[in-house]
């Protein structure tokens, strides 16, 4: 008996340390000083891992891809900040990275722009880079470019 209140009291203990820490929900919890939304949105997706914040970029980056200068910066992101040499699945930034990096390609599609088609070619090529996803949405939308 006297052992099942020590179990109880350690249980406890033990819970009222535990706080579930509240999921941000939007990127303007983010921003520093008076960046826009969009500065915010870029800056995030420079760095490596958060993925729970790169997660919450996007919609901002989907909303704003038809602007040139965004659609500029998204294929700079891809080309410089998401291609990975010494990419290994079990390695879970490089994993959530790749993640990222297949919605950023997907956002990019949207456009259908041939503009795009050396981003794409790069992912579609370099498969070992990649998660075998991000290749396989590579190779799509490399179909779904729509050459005038």
């Amino acid at each position: 008996m006297k052992k099942l209140g020590i179990l109880v009291s350690l249980l406890l203990a033990i819970t009222g340390y535990a706080q579930i820490k509240e999921r941000p929900r939007s990127i303007t919890e983010f921003r520093i000083g008076t960046e826009t939304e969009m500065e915010t949105a870029l800056r995030i997706l420079k760095t490596q891992g958060e993925y729970e914040k790169k997660r919450l970029a996007l919609p901002v980056i989907a909303a704003n891809i038809q602007d040139p200068a965004t659609f500029a910066l998204v294929k700079d992101l891809l080309l410089h900040y998401y291609q990975n040499p010494r990419f290994k699945e079990e390695d879970q930034v490089m994993f959530y990275d790749d993640v990222i990096a297949e919605e950023l390609l997907k956002i990019l599609g949207t456009t259908k722009s041939p503009e795009i088609f050396p981003v794409v070619l790069q992912f579609a090529l370099y498969d070992k880079w990649h998660r075998e996803a991000t290749v396989k949405t590579a190779w799509k939308l490399m179909q779904s470019i729509e050459w005038k």
